[in-house]
């Protein structure tokens, strides 16, 4: 029995023209390392050219843009196929669709869009 999939999706402040980066964990069977589960990516106070793990382990970015949402049927197979490939890095573009925070003028965030990129409940 597959065990069940929990993940994080963590938007830090770094935004490339409408574009957030976006760090994503997905937890399936033994795809994370235990030392990794409870870090954070961070740019690295040795060199800040290069991020790594708040644990001091190297990060290497494993991913795509993910330009549109899937449906939000379909959320759980994409993530699950992500960790299965071992993705640990989605860049989301949020100028469109369900992830459009800024769409009525530029500087004003719709607090309810916000809620649906964070997870959390903004409205």
């Amino acid at each position: 029995m597959r065990k069940p999939l929990s993940c994080r999706l963590l938007l830090p402040s770094l935004f490339l023209v409408g574009c957030g980066l976006a760090t994503l964990w997905a937890e399936v069977g033994d795809k994370t390392m235990p030392s990794d589960q409870d870090a954070f990516v961070r740019v690295s106070p040795r060199d800040a050219r290069y991020f790594e793990l708040s644990n001091g382990q190297p990060y290497v970015a494993i991913g795509f843009n993910l330009v549109g949402a899937p449906e939000e049927k379909d959320f759980e197979s994409v993530i699950r196929n992500m960790a299965d490939n071992r993705v640990n890095d989605c860049r989301v573009w949020i100028g469109a669709g369900v992830f459009d925070v800024e769409h009525t003028r530029s500087g004003e965030y719709d607090d309810v869009a916000a809620g649906r990129v964070t997870g959390g409940d903004r409205g």
